[in-house]
């Protein structure tokens, strides 16, 4: 799974990573809309209240404004991508997935059941798997906490909590 990176102040750091600066003023959430929705990275990460580009949705005519999701090479809503043919789970677990950090062809075409996974010293387990390893040296929610920022999966396991 491809981790993206967005590049501001000079800076590359994940979504999350960046959500959680000192310098973004917004929420996770938020960041990720103004993004989908072309916003500049820096803008989105600064700017408080909802001004900046807008676009609407071509079935509705109201002042609602569509988040558009890249996969595949193509940009839709979260609504239209819930309804293609290579979703294979619902708008809700779709919604929940992305909202959990997933990336989008990831949240689309995973069976449901199937958890994220993560390599390391080359075997790929999920993260309660990965917390069972002897090898991890922190609990199961910390596990989780470093890789949501960006961690790296290996030194999420073994570097020591302070």
């Amino acid at each position: 799974m491809k981790r993206l990176y967005l590049l501001a102040f000079g800076e590359s750091k994940t979504f999350i990573q960046w959500s959680r600066d000192k310098r973004c003023v917004v929420n996770y959430t938020t960041l990720l809309k103004r993004l989908n929705r072309g916003w500049d990275t820096e803008a989105a990460l600064t700017r408080s209240g909802n001004t900046g580009p807008k676009r609407r949705s071509a079935r509705r005519s109201s002042t609602r404004t569509a988040v558009y999701l890249l996969a595949f090479g193509e940009e839709k809503t979260k609504t239209q991508w819930s309804r293609d043919e290579r979703c294979v789970v619902s708008y809700i677990t779709l919604s929940k997935r992305l909202n959990r950090g997933w990336d989008t062809e990831a949240a689309l075409t995973a069976p449901i059941g199937q958890f994220k996974t993560y390599i390391a010293f080359g075997e790929e387990k999920t993260a309660r798997s990965w917390s069972r390893d002897k090898r991890c040296v922190v609990s199961y929610t910390a596990l989780l906490k470093r890789l949501n920022c960006g961690w790296d999966t290996e030194a999420a396991l073994t570097r020591s909590p302070m």
